[in-house]
């Protein structure tokens, strides 16, 4: 099964979304933790076990598929830090909306109980575990040049063939120029006029 998911989707793409769900689950385990009358016993042994554990649980599961949407697997991962700071905002917020949601659907005592304060601090615990794993953990060890003792090349760049060398096309060769983080090498064009041969190099 693991092997058949690497063959797939890529080792990188394993590892990002295991430190991802690693971050959520910690926050979600934070927030239950920090706001809980006494410590985290009190939900193995309420009822609420089976409604804020069961939310929270389902919440952090929820950022693999959301971080896939933004690309965040993909050439978004090697954006500036800005850039991907504010992806990842993006899709914890979404997230975070997705456990509220979830929360007023289950809508018991319990459930309610300070679910304000614990949507707050898995926000803020799970912001700060993925900006630091992503960007200060896995980052510099993918872009390192003997990334999984590989070329870094080899291991990110997807090879590409571009549908046309008119105007598009050359346009295609300058984005890809000035946007090297995409890692795509372009090896050449498909267009049925001859005469265009030698006009995109």
């Amino acid at each position: 099964m693991l092997g058949w998911f690497i063959k797939k989707y890529g080792a990188k793409k394993l590892l990002l979304a295991s430190g991802d769900l690693v971050c959520t689950l910690s926050g979600a385990f934070l927030a239950l933790y920090l706001t809980s009358p006494n410590g985290f016993s009190y939900y193995l042994s309420e009822r609420t076990f089976l409604e804020k554990i069961t939310i929270f649980l389902l919440g952090s599961l929820l950022i693999v598929p959301i971080f896939r949407y933004y690309q965040l697997y993909k050439h978004k991962y090697f954006l500036k830090i800005g850039e991907q700071v504010l992806l990842i905002v993006k899709g914890l917020l979404i997230n975070s909306i997705a456990i509220i949601l979830l929360i007023f659907i289950v809508k018991t005592q319990e459930t309610l109980h300070e679910s304000r304060s614990q949507v707050i601090i898995y926000f803020a615990a799970s912001l700060i575990t993925l900006i630091i794993s992503r960007l200060f953990i896995f980052r510099p060890a993918l872009s390192s040049k003997t990334v999984l003792g590989g070329n870094i090349n080899r291991f990110l760049t997807r090879r590409a063939i571009a549908i046309g060398a008119g105007g598009l096309g050359k346009f295609f060769v300058e984005s890809l120029s000035m946007k090297q983080h995409y890692h795509i090498d372009l090896v050449g064009f498909l267009d049925d006029d001859i005469a265009r041969k030698n006009d995109v190099r």
